[in-house]
């Protein structure tokens, strides 16, 4: 169908629904995956529209017109899924209602401000298969001094700043052509601002080795880089090389479990990355971005890593002591930065 698709055409490719695993949509990192999602709004129009362009936000009201009369029309039949399509239409129209909704980043300090949780909020461009299509056109200084943009004066106009530059991530087997250069955007703006990246490795810290080496050669310290996804698998031999280069190791996929080493294997690596004595470099977090993660979804939610995961490092010999280092000294170091004039 996209080869068909002309320039006025507003309708979506397609329409997508993953009922059969109940796994409903998440606007974690500012795009839809479409195996999650339970309409294609367009990821580079839908990521405009959260930068408050007004054609965008025009054409996402247009589609959600015709998407709510396909949905009336086809009310019965979809009543038999019960509460999985109730939840889908609950994600659905909480989706619409963000993507059109300019407050996006002033919404985050609100929230802050609401609740006293201290919220850093991250600029850059998570993976290639969701680039918007300008990083495909755009030069690695302009990148830069996008990034440069959010990170002094704001998000667009709205003059709420990001506090760190990332999540970038790569792929498998190798780091692609527009991979690198969104990574030497990100350094480029680090060595303009001081502010640490955060790196995403997609299948348990691979070519963790290989963004640092691209990062390092555009003069980042590797102390000033969180490395992600790390410690999902039994044994720490993986990490080691990481953590002997000066990185931050972030154990932050603790939200998941499911087709991971269990919580108590990745606690055994946790002890084991003190013993060989990298406990100051830990980062413990929980990764959630879809919403069967949450408590209102039978998930462990927010609060998992401190109810399900620390209580297995005191069963480790790991003191309260050693919790705070992870979970309060060692965020605070590896997010703060100098103020730059």
């Amino acid at each position: 169908m996209e080869s068909k698709r002309r320039d006025s055409d507003t309708f979506p490719t397609y329409v997508s629904f993953n009922l059969e695993t109940n796994q409903v949509g998440a606007l974690s990192t500012g795009f839809l995956p479409p195996q999650y999602s339970v309409f294609d709004l367009n990821a580079a129009q839908a990521l405009t529209g959260m930068t408050l362009d007004q054609k965008a936000s025009e054409l996402i009201e247009e589609r959600w017109r015709v998407l709510q009369g396909l949905r009336e029309m086809n009310r019965g039949r979809m009543q038999e899924f019960g509460r999985d399509i109730e939840a889908f239409e609950k994600f659905s129209n909480t989706a619409k209602s963000l993507l059109t909704d300019p407050r996006w980043p002033a919404a985050l300090r609100a929230i802050s401000e609401a609740s006293g949780v201290h919220i850093v909020m991250g600029a850059g461009w998570y993976r290639e298969h969701v680039y918007p299509p300008e990083i495909a056109t755009t030069s690695t200084t302009a990148l830069a001094d996008s990034l440069v943009h959010e990170l002094v004066d704001g998000v667009g106009t709205t003059g709420v700043r990001a506090g760190f530059i990332g999540e970038i991530g790569t792929g498998r087997g190798a780091i692609t052509p527009a991979e690198e250069r969104v990574f030497r955007a990100a350094a480029r703006a680090h060595r303009a601002t001081g502010a640490p990246i955060m790196t995403h490795t997609t299948h348990f810290g691979e070519l963790a080795l290989e963004q640092l080496d691209l990062l390092t050669e555009e003069g980042v310290a590797t102390t000033s880089v969180i490395v992600s996804h790390l410690g999902d698998r039994p044994g720490i031999a993986s990490v080691l090389p990481i953590a002997e280069r000066g990185a931050w190791l972030g154990i932050d996929n603790l939200g998941f479990e499911a087709s991971y080493a269990s919580l108590e294997a990745r606690a055994d690596n946790v002890a084991a990355l003190w013993e060989a004595g990298h406990g100051d470099r830990i980062l413990l977090a929980s990764d959630i971005c879809r919403t069967d993660q949450l408590v209102t979804h039978g998930g462990a939610g927010y609060a998992g890593v401190l109810t399900r995961f620390v209580p297995l490092l005191h069963e480790r010999h790991l003191g309260d002591d050693q919790v705070r280092t992870m979970l309060v000294d060692n965020p605070g170091r590896a997010f703060g930065y100098p103020a730059r004039p």
